[in-house]
């Protein structure tokens, strides 16, 4: 499984997403934080695009954002980490917040289609 590593940047935030200055800044943020953090790969669950649990216009943009800033990104449905949460022998780690642990779940996923774990 993906290992929990102490990291000095909490979030990555934009402001105003219409700004195409703190775009561009966010942007640059993220390719640092990828390069400082020397990851190889983001991981992203897929989202609804429209209906009723369709995502923000906000959110596709600091998506697009990452991909812009790295190149090796992955989508991961959701079907895919509700599945892999069933077989997920490793579990969750202590310290992981809710809000992670879709994130981490991908992670997962990526790993052992990537015959990784």
């Amino acid at each position: 499984m993906p290992a929990l590593l102490e990291c000095k940047t909490k979030r990555l935030l934009l402001g105003n997403h219409e700004d195409g200055a703190e775009l561009e800044s966010f942007m640059q943020a993220a390719k640092s934080f990828v390069h400082q953090n020397a990851i190889e790969v983001i991981a992203v669950k897929k989202r609804a695009g429209s209906g009723a649990m369709a995502s923000s216009g906000v959110t596709f943009k600091i998506e697009a954002l990452f991909q812009l800033a790295h190149k090796n990104i992955v989508f991961i449905s959701p079907q895919a980490i509700i599945a892999f949460s069933k077989t997920n022998v490793g579990g969750i780690p202590n310290g992981l917040a809710a809000y992670q642990r879709d994130a981490y779940l991908s992670a997962g996923v990526y790993l052992k289609n990537s015959g990784l774990i």
